[in-house]
């Protein structure tokens, strides 16, 4: 069994219409269409440079913290 989580997302009442719009038209349902959109998502930042250096800076800034901790 794939291991699944729920999240809870709230949108107007028009965004909330376009979407279950949108996913009938595409013939999914309204929690494929919002997986797909994330996904869309997720691949864009993994190509724009400027999120990556920002979650490089970031990394950076953890791994200093984590290391701090096993001390």
């Amino acid at each position: 069994m794939t291991d699944t989580r729920t999240t809870t997302i709230r949108q107007d009442a028009q965004q909330a219409a376009e979407l279950d719009a949108v996913a009938r038209v595409d013939g999914v349902s309204t929690s494929e269409a919002v997986r797909v959109a994330v996904a869309e998502h997720i691949k864009q930042r993994r190509r724009d440079p400027v999120f990556q250096a920002r979650l490089q800076r970031i990394l950076e800034e953890e791994r200093v913290v984590l290391e701090r901790l096993t001390k």
